[in-house]
């Protein structure tokens, strides 16, 4: 995964995903409040997905993203990535 802040791109890992946002680990630290572009690639085989989130919590390279203005389609399959990630736990 990814996250754009303005032209900046950092390379992350997500370490948690729920409805309101997800939790990621990043190269470097961004500060709260700072609106970013998430880009998680070939989600169920599909295109890169494109969200907007803001960061809620930061910890060193550990922050909490909140997702923000996403459309009812992007709704649907984090929901369904959730779902999925609660069937195999």
């Amino acid at each position: 995964m990814r996250v754009v802040e303005g032209k900046t791109v950092l390379d992350g890992h997500t370490k948690d995903i729920c409805e309101a946002g997800l939790g990621v680990v990043l190269a470097r630290p961004l500060s709260q409040g700072k609106r970013v572009k998430i880009e998680l690639p070939n989600i169920y085989k599909s295109a890169t997905m494109v969200l907007n989130a803001v960061v809620r919590h930061q910890d060193k390279h550990h922050h909490g993203l909140e997702f923000v203005s996403i459309t009812e389609a992007q709704q649907h399959i984090i929901r369904q990535l959730c779902k999925d990630k609660k069937s195999q736990s």
